[in-house]
């Protein structure tokens, strides 16, 4: 009976996985909550991993929604409110004058000449962009990438959940029925045992003391099996539990049977992989991206052409304000003015560098992004090859089991009659059962192929 590799999954998933329900004590244990694949994928979906992934999305469309809103005008406001300057203007007379203001007191005011009024200003500057050379289009689009990006890492987060949550679900399944083939052959040499003690205390002479030892060798060996597949269901729901985020989580009454498979050719799930995986889609994602970053730097080349304004008040109480067009007062004034402006840098022995590594660095992404299709068509070569083998292992091993059971079936009637030794009893039984769980691990083994497809390529396998 070979039960190590049915139960590698639950041991895989439980390096990882986080026990819920610690306020409840061995004695408390939650209540089964059997549930279907279906269902336990719905449950999955409210995940913390895409929850953290939804977050990651709702971040980006944020960054795209400053990208697009560039144009807007923006502005920027100063406002001052200090204690205002005694200062009065002073005509050729020496006479207190604002029309013909020739000199002031306090010609340098300090502190010792602030009188009894208040100074404010406000200034008010802003600035439109008008033309950039592609500068807003690239920004745009490469805000638009980040966007598709966070959707293709959400996705790719959302199928390796789905794939482990494929894989607790047939691993829960399968150790159950391993179990519960345990079991049967467990009653079956039960039954042999007693019946063996019970000729030995008649003395019959068909059946020896070494008979019952192989029995009761090949009874404790079921019995270590036993502790293994329930060791591998326990880690099995526990995963479960953790992924689905459900307390006691169980799966369904249903037996283990293999899983729906649609016929397509090996260049077919090789082109869907390229197409529709996460990974390949955020390949392309990061390939746009790239470029867009490029020719937004190509586009630094070139000034920003811009539409600025500017506003300015200013009131202070204690000082006069002479009325000559000539005369800066930043005391008392009031003024605006608009004007087209072109705004750049001349940096271009930093620009020209940087415009090159980009150009390399998408050179280095387009051969990676090569090199990485190939890994891809590897990744699918070796699930149909896992699918292919587990497939046709199955109707091999169901006529070994037929087989097998119809050995059972004549060597148990004939040891029942005293027409069969112990010793074929005990290997028919360990054939028989040894069959059966080899045909579990065969089912299992192909389901995990399939939904290991599945991830490989981004679709659904069942899909035609």
């Amino acid at each position: 009976m070979r039960a190590a590799a049915a139960l590698a999954l639950g041991l895989w998933l439980a390096a990882g996985a986080r026990a819920l329900g610690a306020d409840r004590t061995p004695d408390q244990p939650a209540p089964a909550v059997k549930l279907t694949l279906g269902q336990l994928l719905e449950r999955a979906r409210a995940n913390a991993q895409l929850e953290a992934a939804d977050h990651a999305i709702a971040a980006a469309e944020a960054q795209w929604r400053e990208a697009v809103r560039a144009w807007i005008p923006q502005f920027q406001f100063q406002a001052v409110l200090a204690p205002s300057p005694d200062i009065k203007c002073r005509n050729l007379a020496g006479q207190r004058d604002t029309e013909n203001c020739v000199s002031t007191t306090n010609p340098n005011p300090s502190l010792d000449a602030v009188g009894f009024g208040v100074f404010g200003r406000v200034e008010v500057t802003g600035g439109m962009p008008l033309y950039t050379f592609g500068k807003l289009a690239a920004a745009r689009e490469l805000a638009t990438q980040g966007v598709h990006a966070a959707h293709r890492k959400a996705d790719q987060t959302r199928a390796d959940l789905e794939l482990n949550v494929r894989k607790a679900y047939f691993g829960a399944k399968v150790t159950r029925e391993v179990l519960a083939t345990i079991a049967e052959g467990r009653e079956r040499l039960t039954e042999a045992i007693t019946k063996i003690e019970k000729d030995l205390d008649k003395d019959d002479s068909d059946v020896s003391e070494t008979d019952l030892l192989r029995l009761r060798s090949a009874a404790a060996t079921v019995d270590s099996r036993a502790l293994e597949a329930d060791k591998g269901r326990e880690l099995a729901l526990a995963a479960l539990e953790t992924l689905a985020g459900t307390a006691g989580a169980d799966v369904d009454d249903g037996p283990i049977v293999p899983a729906p498979l649609a016929k397509k050719s090996t260049e077919r799930w090789i082109d869907l992989a390229r197409a529709q995986r996460p990974e390949s889609r955020l390949l392309d994602v990061a390939m746009t991206a790239k470029k867009q970053q490029l020719e937004l730097e190509i586009a630094r080349y070139y000034p920003d052409l811009a539409l600025v304004g500017t506003l300015t008040y200013a009131y202070a109480g204690t000082a006069d304000d002479p009325k000559n067009a000539f005369y800066s007062d930043p005391f008392n004034t009031f003024g605006f003015g608009v004007a087209l402006a072109l705004k750049g840098t001349l940096d271009y022995h930093m620009k020209v560098p940087r415009v090159d590594k980009l150009r390399a660095e998408l050179a280095e992404l387009e051969a990676n992004r090569r090199a990485a299709q190939g890994g891809i068509a590897l990744e699918v070569k070796k699930a149909l090859a896992d699918v292919r083998e587990a497939e046709r292992r199955l109707p091999v091993l169901a006529r070994g089991k037929k087989a097998a059971r119809s050995w059972l079936v004549a060597v148990t009637q004939s040891f029942s009659v005293g027409l069969a030794q112990a010793k074929e009893f005990n290997d028919a039984l360990i054939a028989y059962f040894e069959a059966e769980l080899r045909t579990l691990q065969a089912v299992y083994d192909f389901n995990v192929a399939v939904a290991q497809l599945g991830r490989a390529t981004g679709t659904d396998p069942a899909t035609p």
